[in-house]
């Protein structure tokens, strides 16, 4: 016969169990004595009628705590069923809420799950497509076949099926460690694709808690673009940037303590938005798709380079249209931003911007001022459309005709004498022709000339041989800064 004694530490003054007269050698230890995911420790003697014998070396074991995650069968409603063929709006992201390692498709284990598992009729590239992220820069997308193995836990997918997609029953256990956290892979200074292994929803402020993280989740909702997301649910796929180098995210199993954070109107996160003192939104709507969540603004704390306040701006696609801050000098690899948050300014500042438009055409920028301080005032400028600024006020829209896919703006924000500073600044003190861009060019390029007063201005273009191939300009204009767009055809048409 033995006794067994377990304790909470290596001296056993805080014996949690005693089990004696044990007459196997193994001990089934009672619910509720133990809790997951903490260290004990462990010692045996033996005895018999007349003798007990001394305790043995200690030795310790650690709990754990299975989880068990099942999932009848569905079709989720975020998924499109009749997506759009001529775009890439009908696209999701979307994940699996299971542990890939041990999963049961309908009740019979799979090892390793198939996009076939998921997807059952359909062809491939007609029917249906799903890309993973590789976490690539450029070229990031890569396309999966029906033979391709699932096998990354919390991983997600870019996803587009004609008549949506509907699930089987996918069961399975996590083991759960001692912050009550499961571990899931990435790819670290990358964008991830990310769902949460958990058939719950999980708010995001407690991952960023758990893995001490501030960058913001993006959830991808078609022609309305991408969104901030107060928490990872069921099935759903998100953009998150690894900034830290880390290869692994934690996601904590959700507790009853634990609510959804609602973010801020106006800020960049939740956690800093009572810092904000003002922000602009910029809202850009195209042909095919919107794209809202884009700030500038001043907060009390905030650096005029890369901080928590800044968000990065997720990969989109090529055919889609969006407005980003281009900041290299914050971070060479992913230099789009969303939002340029910057510390209390006195006068006034300019902030860059570029519009990226691949469908061309009517074009909108939409403004919304929160808590504009009075004293101050906002006017875009665009340099190839118009030779005068654009007031900005809450609500207004500035609608143009966009001849190329990308084009860069300035918004200058301050006082009324600093508003004059900046433009005066742009004023020509000379006739001056401009650097084409881009150059080379296919099939347009924009070119640009400075004239100091009104003038009668013609430019034309000629050939190597010095024969003329077209005029672009011949009439009066303003003193100012000027573009007119060629798109390299002579005045018949001819390229």
């Amino acid at each position: 016969r033995y006794d067994v004694q377990i304790a909470e530490d290596e001296t056993f003054s805080q014996v949690v169990a005693t089990y004696s007269d044990v007459t196997s050698t193994t001990r089934t230890v009672s619910s509720g004595v133990l809790n997951e995911g903490l260290e004990y420790f462990w010692r045996v003697r033996a005895k018999n009628s007349t003798k007990t014998g001394d305790y043995s070396l200690v030795r310790s074991f650690t709990t754990t705590y299975n989880l068990v995650v099942d999932n009848s069968s569905t079709s989720p409603a975020f998924i499109p069923s009749s997506p759009s063929k001529e775009n890439s709006t009908g696209y999701r992201m979307f994940s699996l809420p299971c542990n890939l390692q041990n999963v049961k498709v309908n009740g019979v284990s799979k090892s390793p799950l198939l996009v076939s598992d998921l997807i059952t009729s359909g062809d491939q590239g007609t029917d249906w497509a799903i890309y993973r992220d590789n976490g690539n820069a450029a070229n990031y997308k890569v396309a999966l076949s029906k033979t391709s193995t699932l096998t990354i836990n919390g991983e997600g997918f870019w996803i587009v099926k004609s008549g949506g997609l509907t699930l089987p029953r996918l069961s399975s256990t996590h083991t759960v460690d001692a912050d009550h956290c499961v571990s899931i892979e990435v790819t670290p200074y990358s964008w991830n694709i990310n769902g949460s292994p958990f058939s719950v929803s999980v708010p995001w402020t407690s991952v960023k808690t758990q893995n001490g993280i501030s960058n913001n989740l993006w959830v991808f909702e078609g022609s309305s673009g991408y969104s901030w997301a107060a928490s990872m649910e069921p099935y759903k796929g998100y953009y998150f940037l690894e900034t830290q180098g880390s290869s692994s995210l934690k996601i904590p199993y959700p507790n009853s303590s634990q609510t959804t954070t609602s973010l801020a109107k106006s800020g960049t996160y939740e956690t800093a938005s009572e810092a904000l003192q003002w922000t602009i939104q910029l809202k850009l709507k195209t042909a095919i798709n919107q794209d809202n969540h884009n700030y500038i603004g001043v907060a009390s704390g905030a650096k005029n380079s890369l901080d928590e306040f800044d968000s990065y701006k997720p990969p989109v696609f090529e055919d889609q249209g969006y407005v980003v801050f281009k900041r290299p000098e914050w971070n060479e690899r992913h230099s789009n931003f969303a939002s340029d948050i910057r510390g209390v300014v006195e006068d006034g500042a300019v902030w860059n911007f570029e519009v990226v438009n691949p469908q061309k055409g009517n074009t909108e920028l939409e403004f919304a001022l929160q808590d504009l301080p009075q004293t101050y005032q906002a006017v875009l400028i665009d340099s190839v459309n118009s030779s005068e600024p654009f007031e900005i006020t809450d609500g207004a829209a500035y609608v143009y005709d966009a001849r190329l896919s990308k084009q860069a703006f300035k918004l200058v924000v301050g006082t009324e004498s600093y508003l004059a500073s900046v433009m005066a600044e742009m004023k020509p003190e000379q006739f001056e022709l401009l650097q084409n861009y881009p150059n080379p060019f296919n099939p347009e390029t924009v070119i640009g000339f400075r004239i100091k007063e009104a003038a009668h201005v013609q430019i034309e273009i000629y050939n190597v041989l010095g024969q003329k191939v077209k005029t672009l300009v011949n009439k009066e204009l303003q003193a100012g800064l000027h573009n007119v767009v060629w798109n390299g055809r002579t005045e018949v048409g001819q390229t």
